[in-house]
């Protein structure tokens, strides 16, 4: 990776970390939110997809993983879409863990919504996560998305919550017939999906 490309992407990701920080000033010291969110941990920033197709999720109870290939790729509109629709699903994901709203709150129903006005955004513009092409898979030096030793992030009926995979129980969730092996989650018994590639360590 050449030093002009490192600048690049330290310039970016410093980027998203500023706009999380505005938002997070923004929804924390208002009138109407201060004393709902006052135990709410710092929202840490890891920039480890590696999916084709996913720009970021959010994780309770304070983390936001970002894809830097579509960072890169998008630039302002990856910083002013996707780090306040997964920071929204973030705070959602602590109201409904306190009690809050109910747990049967919609991942992008009317509570995430009106947290997406209330932070100055409009919840119906959407990242559009055209997916990376193999032109993407180099950009600015960045390691290939099929690099080894990815793990698998997996979903369940527990709202935000990720379960993380090796590759070889990765495969055999992915297996065909008698050969599948099904894993449950611990908290709501039910089988985990699916969901996207992610890498074991930040980047």
């Amino acid at each position: 990776m050449e030093e002009g490309d490192s600048i690049l992407i330290d310039y970016w990701k410093h980027r998203c970390q500023v706009e999380l920080s505005n938002l997070a000033i923004k929804v924390y010291n208002s009138e109407k939110y201060r004393d709902l969110l006052r135990q709410m941990p710092e929202p840490e920033v890891h920039f480890d997809i590696v999916s084709r197709n996913t720009a970021g999720f959010a994780r309770f109870p304070n983390e936001l993983h970002l894809n830097l290939h579509f960072l890169l790729r998008d630039k302002e509109q990856f910083v002013n879409t996707v780090v306040g629709h997964e920071f929204a699903h973030l705070i959602i994901f602590y109201l409904v863990k306190k009690g809050y709203l109910p747990k049967s709150t919609p991942g992008h129903g009317r509570a995430w919504k009106d947290m997406m006005r209330f932070l100055g955004l409009d919840p119906n513009t959407y990242y559009h996560e055209a997916q990376i092409s193999d032109e993407d898979l180099n950009l600015n030096g960045l390691p290939s998305l099929r690099k080894q030793g990815n793990k698998f992030a997996y979903t369940c009926d527990c709202e935000g919550m990720i379960h993380t995979l090796g590759a070889i129980r990765h495969k055999r969730a992915q297996a065909k017939g008698a050969r599948r092996a099904v894993y449950n989650c611990r908290n709501c018994k039910q089988p985990i999906k699916f969901s996207h590639v992610i890498e074991a360590s930040d980047s």
